[in-house]
C-alpha cells in the first residue's frame, strides 16, 4: 500500500485511462487513494464524530461503497456516512442551506449515535466553485446543538491519503487543545495511526498492543481507531505518541 501511495501523486494529469495503466504496481482506485477518503476514514474510525459530505451524490455513494467493502473486517460499518447534495446552480452561487428534511435526518443520526462533533467535507465540485460552507456549518450547529466544523481536503489533489488523515486529525485536536494537563499527569503513550475500531489479536493493532504490553508500555489510547472526542482530549496527558504507521507524521503530530 505504501508503494501505491508513493506512486499516486493526486494530480489530474496523473489519471490513467488507457494502456498506460500497466505502469501501476497494482490496481488502484484514485478516489480511495485521495486525501478526502483519507479524512473520511480517519473520522469514521472515531466513536462520536460524524463526517458529512457536501458533494455530488455519486462521490458520496462511491465512498460509502468503499467503506462497506473494506470496513466489515475491522468493525467499521456501524456509523452512517450522510451527505448533503445541492444543485449545480446552488453550488455555483454558494447557496448552501440545508433543507428541513436534511436537518431532521441529521438530528436522528446525532441522537441515535451520540455524536458530539460534525465535520463537513467538501467535494471537489464544491471546492473548485469557491466553497463558503461556514454559513452551513453555523446552521447545522444551531439546529443540532453540537459543534460543526469545515474540513477542506480534495478528492484528487495533494500528495496522497496521508494529507487527508493529517487534516482530519488536526481538526479534531483543535477542539481539545485547551485540555488542562497538570504537572505529573503525563503517563503512558498513545498508539496513533490505526483507523479501525478493531482490537483483535490477529489484526495488526492486536499484535502492536501485545508487543507493547510485553515491553511494559502502557497504551492509554489508540487513535483514531474507535476513540471518542474525550479520548483525544485525554490523550494530551500521555507522555508520547507511538506511531503505528510512520506515514501519519505530518504538521499535526509534528
Amino acid at each position: 500500500m505504501s508503494r501505491l501511495c508513493q506512486w499516486y501523486k493526486g494530480r489530474p494529469d496523473d489519471l490513467q485511462f488507457h494502456a498506460t495503466l500497466g505502469r501501476n504496481p497494482a490496481w488502484a482506485d484514485y478516489q480511495v487513494l485521495g486525501p478526502c477518503y483519507g479524512a473520511v476514514s480517519m473520522l469514521l474510525g472515531t466513536d462520536d464524530i460524524l463526517p458529512v459530505f457536501v458533494t455530488a451524490r455519486g462521490c458520496a455513494v462511491h465512498t460509502r461503497f468503499t467503506k462497506y467493502a473494506w470496513g466489515p473486517d475491522f468493525g467499521m460499518t456501524g456509523k452512517p456516512l450522510p451527505f448533503l447534495d445541492f444543485t449545480r446552480t446552488q453550488v455555483v452561487n454558494g447557496m448552501y442551506i440545508a433543507r428541513q428534511g436534511q436537518l431532521r435526518a441529521l438530528n436522528r443520526i446525532v441522537t441515535a449515535k451520540g455524536i458530539r462533533l460534525v465535520v463537513l467535507l467538501c467535494g471537489d465540485d464544491v471546492i473548485l466553485s469557491g466553497d463558503s460552507l461556514e454559513g452551513l456549518a453555523a446552521q447545522l450547529q444551531e439546529n443540532l446543538g453540537i459543534p460543526a466544523r469545515v474540513l477542506r481536503v480534495s478528492g484528487i489533489s495533494g500528495a496522497n491519503p496521508w494529507e487527508g488523515y493529517d487534516g482530519a486529525l488536526g481538526l479534531v485536536y483543535d477542539q481539545v487543545w485547551d485540555t488542562e494537563v497538570r504537572e505529573g499527569e503525563r503517563q503512558g503513550v498513545n498508539l496513533v495511526g490505526w483507523k479501525w475500531p478493531s482490537r483483535e489479536r490477529d489484526h495488526d493493532i492486536g499484535v502492536c498492543l501485545h508487543l507493547l504490553g510485553q515491553l511494559g508500555v502502557t497504551v492509554n489510547h489508540v487513535l483514531p481507531g474507535g476513540a471518542a472526542l474525550a479520548d483525544f482530549a485525554d490523550s494530551l496527558r500521555s507522555r508520547a505518541n507511538v506511531l503505528w504507521c510512520s506515514s501519519y507524521i505530518g504538521p499535526t503530530l509534528e
